[in-house]
């Protein structure tokens, strides 16, 4: 269950949850999505081979009074006697939690892809009054968390960073730590690989030829994404090398400030913002990078999605440090940097690509969605031969 998923808005979390059910499906087993209502969708539909139910008079992609009702009244109408496994993206099933007295041998399990604790503390490091009020939200969802984790028969983190906070004061209180598993992020390796050749069709619509070094990132353009450093250590990493050229993908409120920014430094002719892309095309374009940035001011959950989609694609990773900080990969192609240092970005740019062999990545098999789902399998009980 999933308030929001893919048709609904391009994001993280509806990637990964997407995911994941498509390989349930692979492996044979049925999969049925309860979200809030799609625009332009019928109620009932099949996609992927998942069946997604949209439950009318909700609001698309919000919690709401009508979400709660209809997703429990649904749920005990239609699926209670054929569920043998309840996934809720973040507190999307908390409604059935009622129920696990009449499904004593149905797993429930919450995937957690943060915390409201996390929210409040990285809205006040900003400093910033409106994300400071803002928290009072966060601060409300924080007291339903902690009266709503231990219900479930496991909570997954999937990140180190989410794993961190619930397993520490004040969510440890409530939550028992051998009940929280981590299981990171899973990246396709059949949509995501290095092995894919480049779009030469892409190239030719930008402008660009084979001579352009290719810095890009995917993110959606908000403030706390860092898009606006990227920028500007770009800037000053294209001074020295007049081939540089940038690729920016994502949308989102922060648009406006940053193209008045490109403007602002005198590269417009350089950057280039290629909106929102389907992520069954977005390879096409990773493909083309020399190295992926992501200078995110945010405390991500750990390794995020656009980093390790960027792997999987062999690029060399330049990123702010508090990512690196949590991660347990053993590689040293992904690159921390102080995310405020333009000076520091454009001199690991340069380096980076002076010794791009060398900094190629790939992806470690505990990233792959492959081995997400297998976790998730022993979680639900499901036989491993799968």
């Amino acid at each position: 269950m999933s308030r929001i998923l893919p048709f609904h808005s391009i994001g993280g979390m509806q990637a990964i949850a997407w995911d994941l059910a498509r390989q349930f499906v692979r492996d044979g087993i049925r999969v049925t999505f309860l979200t809030t209502k799609i625009p332009n969708k019928p109620e009932k539909f099949v996609e992927d081979g998942i069946e997604v139910v949209t439950l009318k008079n909700t609001i698309p992609g919000r919690y709401s009074f009508t979400w709660w009702k209809y997703s429990r009244e649904y749920f005990e109408k239609n699926l209670i006697d054929s569920a043998t496994g309840i996934l809720s993206v973040s507190s999307a099933a908390n409604s059935l939690l009622t129920l696990k007295k009449h499904l004593k041998e149905v797993p429930f399990l919450l995937q957690a892809h943060g915390t409201s604790l996390g929210e409040i503390l990285s809205k006040w490091r900003t400093l910033q009054p409106k994300a400071m009020i803002s928290s009072v939200y966060n601060m409300v969802w924080l007291f339903k968390d902690l009266s709503m984790y231990n219900k479930y028969d496991y909570v997954v983190a999937v990140g180190e960073r989410v794993y961190l906070d619930l397993t520490k004061p004040p969510i440890s209180f409530f939550l028992p730590r051998e009940k929280v598993q981590l299981i990171n992020n899973g990246i396709d390796t059949k949509l995501f690989s290095s092995n894919k050749s480049t779009n030469e069709e892409i190239l030719q619509e930008l402008g660009l030829g084979s001579e352009n070094i290719i810095i890009i990132s995917s993110s959606r353009l908000h403030k706390q994404k860092g898009i606006d450093l990227s920028i500007k250590g770009f800037e000053k990493y294209a001074k020295k090398n007049p081939l540089a050229r940038y690729l920016i993908i994502g949308d989102g409120p922060e648009l406006p400030s940053l193209k008045k920014l490109v403007k602002t430094l005198g590269i417009s002719d350089k950057v280039f913002f290629l909106g929102a892309i389907d992520r069954e095309r977005l390879p096409n374009y990773l493909q083309l990078g020399d190295v992926f940035l992501f200078t995110t001011k945010h405390s991500e959950v750990g390794l995020t999605l656009n980093v390790l989609e960027a792997m999987a694609m062999g690029l060399p990773a330049i990123v702010s440090n508090h990512l690196t900080s949590v991660i347990k990969i053993n590689t040293n192609n992904i690159i921390g940097v102080n995310p405020y240092d333009s000076e520091k970005i454009a001199d690991l740019l340069a380096h980076v690509i002076d010794n791009r062999e060398k900094y190629k990545n790939s992806l470690p098999y505990e990233y792959t969605l492959e081995y997400c789902a297998k976790q998730y399998y022993k979680l639900f009980g499901i036989v491993s031969s799968l």
